[in-house]
């Protein structure tokens, strides 16, 4: 017997362990149902996604809420320190290395929540 040719305890121990190897008839329908998994899953997999929401359009924005909050005060302060509101946002832009248009954006909707999409 082949268990009594081990060399080792490791081994007689792996060998006992192992299990016995499938028949021939096991091993046809294990591969026939194997090749019949894309088939099953299809319809299910398919109404799955139909579920899911659609990816978010537009491009994405080059500024974070946090980073657009920082920006507001910053404006804010220099607006406060008598800095012309154009040369403020000019400044900033810059800083952000965003287009004066972006931050004159951010600016404007300062006071609006922005809905954050996780991609």
């Amino acid at each position: 017997m082949e268990l009594w040719n081990s060399r080792s305890v490791h081994a007689f121990k792996a060998k006992l362990m192992k299990p016995p190897e499938p028949s021939e008839q096991e091993m046809d329908a294990t591969l026939a149902a194997i090749k019949l998994i894309p088939y099953t899953l299809k319809k299910p997999l398919s109404e799955a996604a139909k579920k899911l929401p659609s990816p978010p359009g537009g491009r994405p924005h080059l500024m974070t809420p946090e980073q657009c909050q920082e920006a507001c005060a910053q404006i804010g302060s220099l607006l406060g320190q008598g800095v012309e509101p154009s040369d403020a946002l000019q400044r900033l832009a810059s800083n952000y290395k965003v287009a004066l248009r972006t931050m004159q954006r951010v600016w404007q909707n300062r006071g609006k929540p922005r809905i954050q999409v996780e991609t």
